[in-house]
């Protein structure tokens, strides 16, 4: 299976938090969907991206994610997830909180990936690309670390955190998507 490399290293990393560290994170995500979930109420509840993989609540590390927003090697991908995060909504809601056990993992092995994968194409990937993009994931896999071992090296870094997020400990805001200035607190 494509992913079996991405199971066994989170699976790895699963049981050995530390609770002696800690940070701020920030999670994006629309307005419309701020509402739809229930964030406003019930806080963040980690979600499933794929199929083999156990459910997370992704965030930045950085309230202004500049390693995203000013990225030389990727210097499209910041646009790319605000149209991900946003679809069609124009509201962006940044929802943070401070937490202490996550992975963090460098996204910049999937963005290279998607060269040879044909992202925005309509052919068919390649077996040769194929082979190419599960390295790619066994790259964003091996990158995976414990927040309280990070260094700082990676390129686009994302917090992974498996825990729900309760709402009492979410400070939410919507915020102008091109300079996060802060337009509404929710209470």
């Amino acid at each position: 299976m494509l992913f079996k490399a991405l199971d066994r290293t989170l699976q790895k990393h699963k049981n050995h938090y530390s609770y002696n560290f800690g940070m701020r994170a920030h999670h994006y995500t629309s307005q419309s969907n701020f509402f739809l979930f229930g964030i406003e109420n019930q806080g963040l509840r980690p979600t499933k991206v794929l199929e083999t993989m156990d459910p997370y609540v992704f965030a930045f590390m950085e309230e202004q994610p500049n390693s995203w927003k000013n990225s030389r090697e990727f210097p499209e991908v910041w646009q790319r997830v605000l149209k991900h995060i946003l679809g069609g909504d124009v509201a962006l809601v940044r929802c943070s909180f401070d937490v202490q056990e996550a992975l963090v993992a460098d996204w910049a092995h999937i963005e290279r990936a998607r060269k040879f994968m044909g992202c925005g194409r309509t052919t068919i990937p390649s077996k040769r690309d194929m082979i190419k993009y599960r390295r790619a994931v066994e790259r964003y896999a091996a990158s995976l670390v414990r927040l309280e071992e990070y260094e700082g090296h990676h390129t686009l870094p994302e917090l992974l955190i498996e825990t729900p997020i309760s709402r009492e400990r979410l400070t939410c805001e919507l915020v102008d998507p091109d300079d996060f200035e802060v337009m509404y607190t929710y209470k």
